[in-house]
């Protein structure tokens, strides 16, 4: 083989080399672009996660809900999404775009108690979007799935405090006693909502029983507080003023508000004279 037939097959070889490594490299090119971008990729979530890290919550949120829309795993989906939402809720203070992505979660396959979780999270957003009628619902729905979670009582007391809120006083007073069914413990708190109730309505009689049960039954020195201005309120109402100024003294009450009520009924007082 003669000089040139050796360069001929050199410029070959070498044109093949740089080919092998010029496809080597878009394919690894591709490979990470898919990585990197692509939302059903296995590190899909830790791109959202790196633009948190950099200070990009809206480069952020992009990826997270393009992995809740679009990755084949629904356990990832969900996780994604659920990122998303508190991106939503406590880096950019759109409580409206953190509800849809736990609306989007719902249909998703996932065990009651983040089921719970899920409408817990729906209702608090729906009140501090003062949709009231809505938020009591999904409390209330919360509640249901998981009645032995931890937080399930409280999830009923907001329910309650939600309806109450949408003027739906009949269902706030369904919700406050199955409170007290349910959640023992919490009796006196249920009394104390349903006393609230009854005083709006300008039933001052019935408000005044359901204040002195809450007042005798409370184990919690802030409920016993309330329930003891609530009777000072009812008794003054009812035109009993020297029993609602011995209430007041007897309240564990601060100072400034046991002022004020005092003068309020001093000054009816006056006025009845």
């Amino acid at each position: 083989m003669d000089l040139g037939e050796l360069s001929i097959l050199f410029q070959h070889r070498v044109r093949s080399a740089l080919v092998r490594v010029v496809a080597w490299g878009a394919v690894s090119g591709c490979a990470l672009a898919f990585l990197w971008f692509h939302p059903a990729s296995p590190i899909a979530l830790w791109r959202g996660d790196v633009a948190m890290g950099n200070g990009r919550p809206l480069a952020a949120v992009a990826a997270y809900d393009a992995v809740g829309t679009a990755h084949p795993a629904a356990a990832v989906r969900a996780e994604a999404l659920r990122r998303s939402a508190l991106v939503w809720a406590i880096e950019l203070d759109r409580p409206d775009e953190a509800r849809l992505r736990y609306e989007w979660l719902l249909p998703l396959p996932m065990e009651h108690a983040q089921r719970a979780d899920v409408l817990d999270h729906l209702g608090r957003l729906l009140v501090d979007e003062a949709r009231f009628s809505e938020a009591a619902q999904r409390l209330r729905e919360s509640h249901d799935l998981n009645p032995e979670a931890p937080r399930a009582a409280d999830r009923l007391v907001r329910a309650a405090q939600a309806a109450a809120a949408a003027g739906q006083a009949k269902e706030a007073e369904r919700i406050w006693r199955r409170l007290a069914r349910k959640h023992p413990a919490l009796a006196a708190r249920a009394h104390l909502g349903r006393g609230h109730l009854r005083l709006q309505r300008g039933d001052a009689v019935g408000a005044l029983a359901l204040y002195e049960l809450a007042e005798d039954s409370s184990f919690d020195p802030d409920v016993a507080s309330v329930a003891s201005l609530g009777v000072a309120t009812c008794l003054e109402r009812l035109g009993d003023l020297d029993n609602a100024l011995l209430q007041l003294d007897d309240a564990d009450l601060p100072s400034r508000i046991r002022a004020q009520r005092r003068s309020s009924i001093r000054a009816r007082e006056q006025l009845s004279e």
